[in-house]
């Protein structure tokens, strides 16, 4: 008389395991590909959208004349470059990583970096269609100095900018250009792109 013969508990112990950590290695698999991707785009992101910045400001002031480029980058709440009558306002964080007080000023919606072609330097900015954001809501600027080189018509443009306002604030006396990413648990990626140009503007 032939017996049947089934699986032992050993063996169904034994293939539930080697299951189990197939299934475990393709699920750690997925989420690095994933954390890789996203890594990926937050790098590509983040440095598109500083080239594309600093792009706006040297090109600003290559077509601009020397003597109308002010900056009020040292003023809490009035972050400013202007020139002629082209306005770019931002806010970045502070030391106890809030932001600084730029606002539209007739919506109170906070700025993030908007550029405006109307209007005074000490003007308020209003969100309207000669305003416009030069960067995604994700995007944080953590620095940004226009700097003129002696009396000559060159002028020296540092930026910095970041995935987010959660940026190690140590550095603030230096106005986050030294600015480094504070790690957290559950964070997602964070990048922070470096650019410093030198741009000659018109006599």
């Amino acid at each position: 008389m032939q017996k049947n013969k089934g699986f032992t508990l050993i063996e169904l112990i034994l293939a539930m395991a080697f299951f189990s950590f197939v299934l475990l290695f393709v699920v750690t698999g997925f989420i690095q590909i994933n954390r890789s991707y996203t890594r990926g785009i937050t790098v590509k992101e983040v440095q598109t959208t500083a080239r594309e910045l600093m792009e706006t400001i040297t090109t600003t002031i290559r077509n601009a004349e020397a003597n109308s480029v002010e900056t009020y980058n040292s003023i809490p709440g009035r972050l400013r470059l202007c020139v002629g009558t082209t306005r770019i306002g931002w806010n970045m964080p502070d030391a106890g990583g809030n932001f600084t007080s730029e606002t539209y000023t007739d919506t109170g919606s906070p700025i993030t970096i908007v550029k405006t072609e109307t209007g005074a330097c000490t003007a308020g900015i209003t969100q309207n269609t000669n305003s416009r954001a030069l960067v995604q809501d994700d995007i944080v600027v953590q620095h940004l100095n226009v700097t003129r080189l002696g009396t000559s018509n060159s002028f020296r443009v540092t930026l910095v900018i970041s995935t987010d306002g959660r940026t190690n604030p140590t550095d603030f006396s230096a106005f986050g250009v030294n600015a480094t990413c504070e790690i957290r648990t559950g964070d997602q990626f964070c990048d922070i792109a470096r650019l410093d140009t030198v741009v000659t503007a018109r006599n």
